[in-house]
């Protein structure tokens, strides 16, 4: 599970991130073929410069497909830094990269927020190859025939075979249930 620190401290007098730029570091963790990237945690520390207001720092997450989305959200109202951390789950579907950023705002533009040691680990996971079924059943009339296999979640079978014949239609294609 690699560590991926990035450096500097980062300020801001920004109050409103819906009117000013608040994003103040991006890292991009690249995709590998057959490999899922599983975001294992999120850390940074956080202060104030004086009593009395508020820093807050979050983390998106952007991949290709999904939109920007945040993942956490550190508040902090003290004048020493304070360490923060979490631990999002987040996994993205084999082979695609992410884009993780940082921002941060204050509550009183006259007074800074800050943030460093912002840092990230990662595990990129195998994805599970699915043996194709005991039995198949194959149409010997098609040249070079193909089995898919595909793993539903139990419970509407039938339902599930209905969708996917409403997504790729039926012509040439048969699609045989397999109980486990």
């Amino acid at each position: 599970m690699p560590k991926m620190d990035i450096p500097n401290t980062y300020s801001t007098i920004y109050t409103d991130p819906t009117k000013q730029d608040c994003k103040q570091a991006e890292s991009i963790i690249q995709g590998i073929a057959g490999k899922q990237i599983q975001l294992e945690q999120i850390a940074l520390s956080l202060m104030v410069t004086k009593s009395g207001i508020t820093g807050t720092a979050w983390v998106t997450v952007e991949y290709f497909g999904v939109k920007e989305t945040k993942i956490t959200e550190f508040t902090e109202t003290k004048t020493s830094y304070q360490a923060k951390s979490f631990i999002p789950g987040v996994v993205v579907p084999t082979g695609l990269g992410i884009t993780l950023r940082f921002y941060l705002t204050t509550t009183d533009k006259a007074y800074r927020s800050r943030m460093t040691g912002l840092n990230y680990t990662y595990s990129l996971v195998d994805v599970p190859v699915i043996v194709e079924p005991d039995t198949p059943i194959v149409d010997t009339t098609i040249e070079s025939p193909a089995i898919i296999y595909i793993k539903c979640p139990s419970g509407d079978v039938e339902g599930n075979i209905a969708k996917i014949k409403e997504l790729i239609g039926t012509n040439g294609i048969s699609i045989f249930e397999k109980r486990e």
